[in-house]
């Protein structure tokens, strides 16, 4: 881990891993703590055979280091999930306003071949939507997030059923926490989709397939759909 903040002396660096030491008397005050937490890591790397140390520069910032032995649990399936073929080249349009969300799905989709399109809220997306069918490309899955500033899943969701070109796109959408009937109205519009967050990389991959008819099952994995929500 490396951060950008005030530095640790070096003759202080040994000492910020003893309990209720800070390496500045009046950090506690200024930046909140209590002198336990790198105790409590270096502990807990200590008890699983590694070693955490810190390399750090006045003004420019600390980085910390551990090391620690793992094994390897026989039985469990290791490794990125493989792309699809039968998903390979089909395009598809993510729509959250936080940023990291994005990410992770479009990092989730792409390894299973999937062309992905980001759009931070429902204006973006409805951007993304005129933009692609002015270059003639087609999205066969919308992911939308249910909690958006402005125009939310459900709203979106309206629109884009309305949308020319895109009445059979296969739509899913993404809550942190649903209300009561909300469900029912994803269903009312036909949605393929409506599951609580956050959702592992291996559900993600099962659902995927079969709302967009892939005819592939997550190996290893039978996800049962999470309490209130569903999915094909």
């Amino acid at each position: 881990m490396r951060d950008t903040g005030i530095g640790i002396a070096h003759e202080k660096l040994a000492s910020i891993f003893e309990a209720f030491t800070q390496a500045d008397n009046s950090t506690t005050r200024r930046f909140g703590g209590t002198g336990l937490g790198l105790t409590i890591c270096k502990r807990l790397v200590a008890m699983m055979g590694g070693e955490l140390w810190v390399e750090s520069v006045r003004d420019a910032g600390s980085s910390f280091h551990f090391t620690m032995r793992v094994g390897i649990v026989a039985g469990v399936e290791t490794g990125r999930l493989a792309p699809v073929a039968s998903m390979a080249g089909l395009g598809v349009l993510v729509v959250d306003d936080n940023a990291t969300n994005r990410r992770i799905l479009a990092e989730h989709l792409s390894a299973l071949g999937l062309v992905v399109t980001t759009a931070d809220g429902a204006r973006a997306a409805l951007t993304e939507l005129w933009r692609a069918r002015a270059e003639s490309r087609v999205f066969s899955l919308i992911i939308m997030d249910y909690h958006m500033p402005d125009m939310d899943g459900l709203q979106l969701a309206e629109r884009v059923r309305e949308f020319p070109g895109v009445v059979a796109a296969s739509i899913m959408m993404l809550t942190s926490g649903g209300q009561t009937g909300d469900m029912a109205k994803c269903r009312e519009l036909g949605l393929a989709a409506y599951l609580s967050k956050p959702l592992s990389q291996r559900a993600l991959y099962q659902v995927v397939a079969q709302v967009i008819g892939a005819g592939v099952t997550a190996p290893g994995i039978d996800v049962p759909p999470p309490r209130g929500t569903y999915w094909p």
